[in-house]
């Protein structure tokens, strides 16, 4: 895409567009990156395991 004009970050606007939807599906977006998709699922499991082992 070097006839257009960048956008943001040296992208061009569909460029950019493509990079920052997958950014959002990936991390959980600017505010969910403090509490990501991987850490949320890894807490699931924990606090499922946590609770089957008090239950026994």
């Amino acid at each position: 895409h070097k006839e257009r004009k960048p956008f943001a970050y040296g992208l061009c606007n569909e460029c950019y567009e493509e990079v920052s939807t997958h950014f959002i599906k990936v991390s959980g977006g600017l505010d969910g990156g403090s509490d990501p998709l991987a850490f949320q699922r890894a807490e699931k499991e924990r606090l499922e395991k946590l609770s089957i082992e008090e239950n026994a």
